[in-house]
């Protein structure tokens, strides 16, 4: 397919993928305006070490007196390591453009170790040429999906346990952390997207195309994950209803030759409330960004190169890592995180989807009260063993709570695609906004009855949700006599009924 029809293809996908030009004022989100004047505010200025002048006089007299007096930085250190670079570098560039060489040579000789070199602590450079974009998250248009492959991402490796736990959340939700179609690529938190062309490729066109269809990938995947946290956060009541959370803009480049050229992009409307499916959804491309334009022909294009390149790393490690981790990630919580740390030790529930038969179920080595459509165990009540009142009353009403705002999650999903809006409650009551909770200390048994507050699962339903947590003295049994036995199997199977 020619390059003007797709382009005219992404401009008419099911979410548009429009570019602009950096000065077209009207079209530009001002999250991107905020990026240029933000963070590549002084991409033109300081970027050459003072100590570099009396090399470049020396190596380049000509060339030399081009740079302008602003690019200079007096309040950086001398590097000899950061000249030695550049100059070997620059060397390489033009020998290698001087080659007529292919695209795997350029990047193996040119591309990657610029991009090696100006990696930060954390960022590193994934070669992803022969991986696909995940159908699920490329532009779909009426004949189907646009299927573009880029180069090169940056994405980010995990430093601490705490992430690892994160990303281990995503994996086990069945979400993507990236737009690619094959792990562990998929899994990565990706923030910037490179597409390369050799010196002689005229395909100036080209490479664009293929950079804005993995940013609009990007962004889709981003998109379900916000989805994701919205609904958690809607769920856990920490604000009113129609929170929201604000889309980080992404960043994108094309290498042509010696030409490096940067670009960003941002799906729109950049607020995002849950469940928002307006017609001016779209994916906006700027760019290229003037003040990031850069050719590796001459030494001051190399020095300004790695000093864009290690910006957008340090970007992308300190800015759009740290947004996407508590904006959305940190909200993906789960039954267990929900519990504190505290567990059942036992539940009576049925290990087939029928629930026709009900088993005793060892809880004490991990919690697990599933409540979904698909779950292996329906847990219908729950049992804590203990040596003390207190701690054992804690872990009823914990673990119970946190069963209630799994259930809640379960059933509100199902209310968010519900066109009619109604509730649960409304169409079954019987859909377990009730459950039984008991605990044993040595002999003496207690019971209570727990319910959440209000008991309508509508996703449009505001305040404050409450797990009330209510002991039933007459339920109160002990199996120190024959009569307590007795009356304790008489509830056991009164509440086995119930659950049936």
């Amino acid at each position: 397919m020619s390059p003007q029809k797709t382009y005219i293809k992404l401009q008419d996908a099911e979410i548009p993928v429009l570019s602009f030009a950096a000065d077209s004022v009207d079209k530009v989100p001002e999250a991107i305006t905020n990026l240029r004047t933000g963070v590549f505010k002084d991409a033109c200025i300081g970027y050459i070490p003072e100590s570099c002048k009396i090399h470049l006089e020396k190596i380049d007299p000509v060339g030399y007196l081009d740079i302008m007096p602003s690019s200079y930085r007096t309040d950086q250190p001398e590097d000899s390591g950061l000249w030695d670079f550049v100059k070997t570098f620059r060397k390489i560039a033009r020998d290698t453009g001087a080659e007529v060489s292919d695209e795997a040579n350029w990047s193996l000789k040119v591309f990657s170790p610029m991009l090696e070199y100006c990696a930060v602590s954390r960022s590193k450079l994934v070669d992803v040429t022969t991986q696909n974009i995940d159908s699920e998250f490329a532009p779909k248009v009426d004949t189907g999906k646009i299927e573009k492959r880029i180069d090169y991402i940056m994405c980010l490796s995990i430093n601490d346990p705490q992430e690892e736990r994160l990303y281990t959340k995503v994996r086990k939700a069945q979400l993507a952390l990236g737009p690619m179609s094959q792990p562990p690529t998929r899994d990565q938190v990706a923030y910037l997207g490179i597409e390369v062309k050799p010196a002689v490729s005229m395909k100036l066109v080209d490479p664009l195309l293929q950079l804005m269809t993995w940013t609009s990938a990007l962004h889709a995947a981003n998109h379900v994950l916000i989805e994701r946290a919205l609904f958690n956060r809607t769920r856990n009541r920490i604000s009113e209803l129609q929170i929201k959370i604000t889309a980080m803009p992404t960043i994108g480049c094309t290498v042509v030759g010696h030409d490096w050229s940067f670009y960003s992009a941002l799906r729109t409307p950049a607020e995002r409330i849950l469940g928002y499916t307006g017609d001016e959804i779209r994916v906006i491309n700027v760019g290229p960004l003037p003040a990031l334009e850069c050719s590796t022909t001459s030494y001051d294009g190399v020095f300004k190169l790695i000093h864009i390149l290690k910006k957008i790393n340090d970007w992308g490690v300190n800015t759009y890592w740290p947004w996407l981790r508590d904006e959305v990630l940190n909200h993906f919580t789960t039954v267990r995180d929900n519990a504190i740390g505290r567990q059942a030790d036992y539940a009576l529930g049925s290990n087939s989807s029928d629930l026709e038969t009900e088993d005793l179920i060892d809880m004490s080595v991990e919690l697990k009260p599933t409540m979904s459509h698909k779950a292996d165990v329906y847990t219908m009540h729950m049992v804590t063993v203990a040596d003390d009142e207190l701690e054992a009353l804690i872990s009823v009403q914990t673990v119970s709570a946190a069963i209630h705002a799994h259930m809640h999650q379960l059933f509100s999903e199902d209310a968010l695609h519900t066109s009619s809006r109604e509730t649960l409650a409304e169409r079954d009551t019987s859909c377990g906004t009730t459950n039984h909770w008991w605990h044993r200390l040595g002999h003496n048994w207690q019971f209570y009855i727990m319910w959440r507050m209000p008991s309508e699962c509508s996703i449009e339903q505001s305040g404050v949700a409450q797990v009330i947590c209510v002991p039933v003295p007459q339920l109160e049994a002990s199996t120190k006599t024959f009569r307590g036995v007795f009356k304790l199997i008489k509830i056991l199977g009164r509440i086995a009924t119930w659950a049936e």
